[in-house]
């Protein structure tokens, strides 16, 4: 009996992640990534629970944009962006490892990380909204971040606080809070 609660605990865990991802409009394969669930059973998810007259929630097609320089494109970007991952190190979701690198704590490809992942971006959305990032591009920065591909946190020189930035960028480090001043 206890086997057969928990499989069902486990598959009515992985629907209710895949119908909060479908909420935030990600892609069938992010979606089957974090759930294990088949594109069939993802589509019937959004067909049951979001293809109503006046729903706001689309089914985006194509590949995932994942160009990270999209991130530090200018300032009020690279600070959501570092925003995100500030809301991503507190969730626990990933840390700096013994050489100040981004690592994740759990595989990207379980429904646990899923779970805190989308607990992170609704924490984001809560901070700016409407949101700069999507759901996707945020998975994305995390993934870009972790493979230390072209972004990378750094330490302000006047703040001293760690933000995002292009690792290309030669350009003096101070991060998008100190270069838009203080607020009026």
């Amino acid at each position: 009996m206890t086997h057969t609660l928990t499989r069902y605990t486990r598959e009515q865990s992985r629907t209710d992640l895949a119908i909060r991802m479908i909420g935030h409009e990600v892609r069938t394969y992010l979606i089957r990534r974090c759930t294990g669930l088949s594109e069939d059973r993802i589509r019937k998810l959004y067909n049951v629970y979001f293809r109503q007259d006046g729903c706001p929630v689309t089914r985006h097609r194509g590949k995932t944009p994942r160009q990270p320089e999209y991130f530090t494109r200018n300032l009020t970007a690279q600070l959501e962006a570092t925003t995100f991952i500030q809301v991503c190190l507190a969730a626990g979701i990933i840390r700096f490892n013994e050489q100040d690198r981004i690592t994740p704590i759990l595989p990207a490809s379980s429904a646990e990380y899923g779970q805190k992942f989308c607990d992170a971006y609704e924490a984001y959305m809560v901070l700016h909204n409407p949101p700069g990032l999507s759901f996707e591009r945020a998975w994305n920065l995390i993934d870009a971040l972790c493979r230390g591909h072209v972004v990378g946190m750094t330490n302000c020189r006047r703040c001293e606080v760690s933000f995002l930035r292009d690792t290309l960028d030669a350009n003096d480090v101070v991060c998008p809070a100190c270069c838009l001043g203080p607020l009026q």
